[in-house]
């Protein structure tokens, strides 16, 4: 794999300069892949054209909605009400829609291939490479802003027992479900995405510190953390994206890891549905200003026909004051 030399804070690191390559990603997904097409088949090129006509259709039809109705326009009450529903579910129902074989939705993998996955497939190439990164940086301790059911921590705790897992989650319902998850018994679903565990991976997935706090207001100490990530959160917090990137920086005394779907890794038609949607439509140089010193910005993950994302991997810049 080739490696990409970096100087972070005071140490020099290595990181993968796409982090996961193809055949990695391949591997990783098998276990999970419904089928691969190539990218240059008449069939791949078929559903791409269609899909971004659909892409284009909806994303005029919601900026029309936008700006006939502001009410429309997404709010942090909006994002706890329709995330705290989302989690109100049983372990079963939750487990179930993790590896439902009903679906198989289509994602582009870089310039290659056209993968058909379930849940447990994207969501096992994503938090590998979140494991990638945290395998090169080597940090001591690690928090997720917005963890939803608390799966990303279920994952990578066992892969790293040595580390301290933590993690803050807006609704009370996500903070409960992740709570029984972490419990156990792990679901069958969940089991087959984080896979064996061995001794010393039970007790590091019952250490992980599972809080409930606002992300533009963060009950936790400064500097207590070295490495913070989000795994597509930022991109429900776009109307306190400033006072959320202060926290993240106020709590974090090293590194910062975000998956999200950052205007510099879409076209003209994932920024168009962005915009249009009022989900997301920071760069990476809205992360800059608030404080972090960018290391790598990875495409190599699968996306979405609505919109991309990357992997925005940074610290923090001891030597400017956050701005967002």
């Amino acid at each position: 794999m080739t490696l990409m030399k970096l100087e972070a804070v005071d140490r020099p690191v290595s990181l993968p300069a796409e982090v996961l390559t193809t055949p990695r990603i391949l591997e990783i997904t098998r276990p999970h892949v419904r089928r691969i097409v190539p990218l240059s088949s008449p069939e791949a090129r078929r559903l791409r054209a269609e899909k971004r006509r659909t892409v284009l259709g909806w994303s005029m039809r919601l900026a029309w909605e936008q700006f006939r109705d502001r009410r429309r326009l997404r709010s942090p009450e909006f994002t706890e009400r329709l995330y705290g529903d989302a989690y109100v579910q049983t372990v079963e129902e939750f487990d179930a829609g993790l590896d439902d074989p009903r679906r198989a939705n289509s994602f582009w993998l870089g310039r290659e291939y056209l993968m058909f996955l379930p849940p447990n497939g994207l969501f096992a190439i994503y938090l590998e490479t979140i494991a990638e990164v945290i395998r090169a940086l080597q940090p001591d301790s690690v928090c997720e802003v917005g963890f939803g059911s608390g799966k990303n921590l279920i994952y990578l705790a066992p892969r790293f027992p040595k580390v301290d897992f933590s993690g803050y989650e807006l609704t009370a319902s996500g903070l409960s479900l992740a709570r029984r998850l972490q419990a156990g018994p792990m679901p069958p679903n969940l089991a087959k995405l984080v896979g064996p565990v061995d001794d010393a991976g039970k007790p590091a997935i019952a250490r992980i510190a599972l809080r409930q706090g606002d992300a533009g207001s963060l009950p936790a100490p400064d500097k207590s953390v070295d490495l913070t990530f989000t795994v597509l959160a930022l991109e429900q917090m776009w109307p306190i994206l400033p006072e959320a990137l202060a926290e993240i920086r106020r709590i974090t005394r090293r590194y910062v890891v975000f998956l999200e779907a950052f205007r510099d890794v879409n076209d003209w038609l994932g920024v168009t549905n962005l915009w249009a949607r009022n989900y997301f439509r920071a760069t990476v140089r809205d992360v800059e200003r608030a404080g972090f010193r960018r290391l790598a910005l990875l495409r190599n993950v699968p996306n979405k026909h609505t919109f991309a994302t990357g992997v925005l991997v940074a610290e923090v810049d001891a030597t400017r004051r956050g701005s967002a």
